[in-house]
């Protein structure tokens, strides 16, 4: 993880990183009215980014938008409004609920440990554990020199939970994302900005979604030591 730079207001602390990506997602939208297939870069309760690799998006800012989104083996249908539209991207408010398609136990199904080398990507060589649902979740787990962990950030939907030895436990949202990809590399720029107190929600969802993941997927003394950060038990 490469720090850009640190804005600070009298809101929040503003903080611009450079994280890796996984080139690819399972997370599709399949528009209904335009009969095209897009992938899903982002995704909240409340809206997502999508995107088309090559071509033209045939939609305008203000067009309501319909289709389906599919997740490996779960689908279900959105109504939206376009909110942006910029060369392969565009921007959807969702106007129905998808809290039962976005749910903790979705999220687990749709979970890739892509540090267990079953994957050919490429990650800095302190990045223990990264973990992703595809646009929903993401989890990077950090180690010192001597291979003890270090700091962790688990990205929510739109929100973030961080913690390291020397700024401890703190919440926030994520502002921006644009790819930074090369021939060689796949990586986010990212805007975070902390909240200025903790929001209990994210701590609560994080604690769940923790204390769910598979051995398998995260190593025990791993989910362990992040389920004490969160309940404040490691100073």
């Amino acid at each position: 993880m490469v720090v850009l730079n640190l804005i600070k207001n009298n809101l929040e602390n503003v903080e611009k990183r450079r994280l890796p990506r996984f080139p690819f997602s399972s997370l599709i939208f399949k528009s209904a009215d335009k009969n095209m297939a897009y992938e899903v870069k982002d995704i909240s309760k409340t809206g997502m980014q999508v995107a088309i690799k090559d071509g033209e998006i045939p939609f305008n800012t203000g067009d309501l938008i319909c289709g389906d989104l599919h997740w490996k083996s779960s689908s279900t249908t959105i109504n939206g409004k376009v909110q942006w539209v910029k060369n392969l991207r565009m921007g959807v408010a969702f106007e129905n609920d998808l809290s039962h398609f976005l749910s903790v136990e979705n999220v687990l199904a749709n979970m890739k440990p892509l540090h267990n080398g079953h994957f050919d990507v490429e990650r800095p060589d302190d990045l223990k554990y990264w973990i992703m649902s595809d646009g929903p979740v993401e989890l990077f787990v950090w180690s010192h020199r001597d291979g003890d962990l270090g700091r962790y950030q688990l990205i929510i939907f739109d929100n973030y939970v961080e913690w390291s030895f020397k700024e401890k436990l703190h919440t926030g949202r994520v502002l921006k994302k644009r790819s930074l990809d090369t021939p060689l590399l796949n990586e986010d720029e990212v805007v975070f900005g902390e909240d200025t107190e903790i929001n209990s929600d994210v701590i609560k969802y994080a604690h769940e979604l923790v204390s769910k993941i598979p051995d398998s997927i995260l190593n025990k003394g791993a989910s362990e030591f992040i389920l004490k950060t969160l309940k404040g038990d490691l100073k």
